[in-house]
């Protein structure tokens, strides 16, 4: 993967992933063992879009995990340079009713429903499968992040004051901080807002991960302390 940064808001990808490592994925090199200690498992679109193998992979672990009644968590993360919206859409509609938190953007929300508006979208994904209890998260950049549970729509406004420097990443360190959140116990409010602090963190730095936090800055963050840097 080739990435190209014309501006901050403007960055292509270019992608080369035929015959790597991660297209060569199968069912078979899922490790059981490891799988069914897990405390969450999370997935994403792109691993569905290398190919047959990667997609058995999937499959395998969602199985797995709702056999063992491990959360599954799912980002869409749809890379039309990898596959169509058409396929894209085949492919999530099956694995929809395994998924207890489901993670898009704003855009994806609508590409991938084929619908017009945001409510008209959650309609349709309510619609293919996902239990009445899951979760959906829509990312919305600088606006903040809708998050909608059991009928409660919950919104929490995007952290200002943000040099960005680099979006590509923020949508990963969102799922990060929003999913540690979860498994500190943290309510749903706090998961969102703690979400938008990691993914705001991310876009600062250039590199998809290296403005990720720590987990001492995550507690100077909690507990409202500023952090001496010299």
């Amino acid at each position: 993967m080739i990435k190209e940064v014309r501006a901050p808001n403007k960055i292509h990808v270019y992608y080369y992933r035929q015959n790597s490592a991660a297209s060569a994925l199968t069912e078979a090199d899922i490790d059981i063992e490891a799988l069914i200690q897990a405390r969450r498992v999370h997935l994403t679109g792109i691993t569905l879009a290398l190919g047959e193998g990667p997609r058995l992979a999937v499959h395998k672990i969602l199985q797995v995990s709702k056999e063992y009644n491990i959360p599954a968590s799912f980002d869409l993360n749809l890379r039309q340079k990898l596959w169509s919206i058409e396929e894209a859409k085949q492919e999530y509609q099956k694995i929809y009713p395994y998924i207890e938190t489901l993670f898009m953007s704003e855009e994806e929300a609508i590409l991938c429903s084929g619908e017009p508006t945001i409510d008209k979208a959650l309609d349709y994904y309510k619609q293919c499968g996902l239990d009445e209890s899951s979760t959906v998260v829509i990312k919305q950049g600088d606006k903040g992040v809708l998050g909608i549970r059991r009928e409660q729509q919950v919104y929490q406004s995007a952290v200002k004051g943000i040099e960005v420097i680099d979006t590509v990443g923020a949508g990963d360190g969102f799922n990060a901080g929003y999913l540690f959140g979860e498994l500190e116990g943290l309510c749903f409010q706090e998961c969102l807002r703690l979400g938008n602090w990691v993914g705001a963190k991310v876009v600062e730095h250039q590199g998809d991960y290296q403005g990720l936090p720590t987990l001492a800055e995550y507690q100077a963050y909690k507990n409202r302390e500023i952090t001496i840097e010299r």
